[in-house]
């Protein structure tokens, strides 16, 4: 074996915490790749139903409630089965911050923050041949 070239389980404690953080980082990134590659498809379709106004409200509306999701993930740990198991409780959840904002303000700036990266990752992936002959 080589000096300095990674073999099996990590060695240092430094290690350990790069491999314990790699799985999570890298899941998050696919999370945004995927989703930018399915507002994309969502664009064309739109765009033929509701026109270009139409369609950049609800991609604005989609991003934004992205943001929420991953506070309501993160924050309020709620998973995505938790809306059919125990909707009433997924409901006392949520709608709160939707009707006292000040209240809530870490709901807004969370997803205010994410619902604009995920915006920006949007808006910065190039467009293909198909969606340019749309424009």
């Amino acid at each position: 074996m080589r000096p300095g070239v990674y073999h099996g389980a990590p060695r240092t404690p430094r290690d350990r915490q790069a491999a314990r953080t790699r799985l999570p980082r890298s899941a998050s990134l696919a999370g945004v790749v995927l989703g930018v590659a399915a507002l994309r498809e969502a664009r064309g379709t739109l765009r033929a139903m509701v026109g270009p106004r139409g369609t950049f409200v609800l991609l604005a509306f989609a991003t934004l409630a992205s943001g929420f999701g991953i506070y309501l993930g993160r924050f309020v740990r709620l998973n995505s089965w938790d809306a059919l198991l125990h909707p009433r409780a997924v409901l006392s959840d949520v709608v709160p911050p939707l009707l006292d904002p000040v209240a809530f303000s870490k709901a807004w700036v969370v997803t205010l923050v994410f619902g604009s990266l995920f915006a920006v990752a949007y808006l910065a992936h190039p467009r293909d041949e198909r969606e340019r002959a749309q424009a």
